[in-house]
Formats: C-alpha cells, sequence, structure tokens
C-alpha cells in the first residue's frame, strides 16, 4: 500500500520517523545490554532526559554508548545512575565513564558511575 501523500510530491512523513522518547530525538546504534557494559570505561557520547516508565513511578533514561569503536544504544531505570546520570550537562558530551555496581551502607547493590 502506497504512503499517503502530504502533497502532490511529497510523501507524508511518519511519526515513529521523526519523534522518538526522551525528548524528540533517537540515538543510533544496536542495543547493548547494561550488563555488558558494567566494569569497562565506555564513551558517553548521549542520554536522554528522565522518562517515565509505563511500568510503575520509577524513571528510566536511554544512553548512547561507543563501544570497540561503534555507537551502541542501551537503557536503564537505576534510580542512582537515572539520576548521576541527568545532571551531566549536554554540552560536556561525549565523556568518559566506567559504570559500576556499588554495595551501598545497608548492603544493597546499586549501579552508578565513576
Amino acid at each position: 500500500m502506497a504512503r499517503p501523500k502530504a502533497s502532490d510530491n511529497e510523501e507524508m512523513k511518519r511519526a515513529a520517523d521523526i519523534v522518538a522518547p526522551g525528548g524528540g530525538f533517537q540515538f543510533e546504534g544496536e542495543k547493548i545490554d547494561l550488563k555488558e557494559l558494567l566494569g569497562q570505561e565506555i564513551k558517553l557520547l548521549g542520554v536522554s532526559e528522565p522518562m517515565q516508565s509505563t511500568f510503575g513511578e520509577n524513571q528510566y533514561i536511554i544512553m548512547q554508548v561507543e563501544v570497540d569503536g561503534k555507537p551502541r544504544v542501551t537503557m536503564s531505570g537505576a534510580t542512582v545512575l537515572v539520576k548521576k546520570l541527568s545532571t551531566i550537562p549536554k554540552e560536556s558530551l561525549p565523556v568518559l565513564i566506567k559504570l559500576v555496581k556499588v554495595k551501598g551502607k545497608t548492603g544493597r547493590a546499586y549501579l552508578s558511575y565513576e
């Protein structure tokens, strides 16, 4: 089926092609599980604004990172990590970070970065 026309000469755009979660932008790169990045120093290329999860009251973020010279995309709903990453000024990117699992005072582990 042909896509509807916006005008005689122009094919109509699809919303999914121009609007994405996290403030209307899309990160390029193959998806990678956050667990694969733990303990590695990686280049953080971009980070979305915190977004509300549809599964609860928590927020999550989408990150674009560089792994082995290629852009990759991952996400996290880890509260501490979301709060810390959202404080990095966008104009400071890219930056190097090392994702780590930290044991808190109560013995409970959480994700952060160094």
